[in-house]
């Protein structure tokens, strides 16, 4: 049933077509801090959290790259977090439903500092898929479409030139999985603020993408 979401999310955004514009980071700082209903963060991320899908592009982008001077999300540390998932996810009464709401829970807890985290976004998604919770589904997945298309805007990620823009690297392995590639190795830094990733033969003839990564400045901590 995942896989059956997944190939028509990706059926959606092989239709859509990208202008493949830079995102301008000052204009957008300084339009997030006014109190404008139009760009105001505060506002763009309760709608983001409700999943609105009316947003325009030019909001979409100023919630994605706003997040970069969100001091309040910087330095959040998760690994409690994650460990706990981890350990429900081995136990063998995984498939509980109080185990999977559990998982849901610290998910929930790591996506409400980490919004953009497409990991815990897919893992929110196995765990609502088996609870049968389809209209929380939809919430995700349009959460997902979002970052898709603002990133799938920022540019083709064929140079350095033209890099995806992106706020937090998970997107990097999202991405490349949603376009049905495969990357041969981790990510390579080139001039501190891009990511290379080199990919397997593929019918696409793309031998790597370029992701930009100078505004994932924020630190997501791992420990303790």
């Amino acid at each position: 049933m995942i896989k059956k979401y997944a190939l028509a999310f990706f059926i959606l955004f092989s239709t859509v077509v990208f202008s493949q514009q830079k995102p301008n980071y000052e204009l957008i700082e300084k339009n997030i801090k006014d109190e404008n209903p139009e760009y105001y963060y505060t506002s763009l991320l309760e709608r983001y959290r409700k999943g609105d899908k009316s947003m325009t592009l030019k909001q979409c982008e100023h919630l994605y790259y706003g997040f970069a001077f969100q001091d309040n999300f910087k330095n959040f540390r998760y690994k409690a977090l994650t460990d706990s998932i981890a350990k429900y996810e081995k136990n063998e009464d995984k498939l509980d439903p109080k185990n999977i709401l559990k998982q849901l829970d610290f998910r929930n807890q790591i996506l409400e500092k980490s919004p953009f985290d497409v990991s815990h976004i897919w893992g929110k998604i196995n765990s609502l898929h088996l609870l049968k919770r389809q209209n929380e589904i939809n919430i995700c997945f349009n959460q997902l479409d979002i970052m898709h298309n603002v990133v799938r805007n920022s540019g083709d990620g064929l140079t350095k030139e033209t890099a995806y823009c992106i706020n937090n690297v998970q997107f990097e392995w999202f991405l490349i999985n949603l376009l049905d590639l495969k990357a041969t190795k981790n990510p390579e830094t080139i001039d501190k603020i891009y990511e290379y990733v080199l990919l397997e033969k593929n019918d696409k003839n793309i031998n790597g993408l370029y992701f930009n990564v100078e505004k994932v400045q924020y630190t997501i901590e791992y420990q303790n």
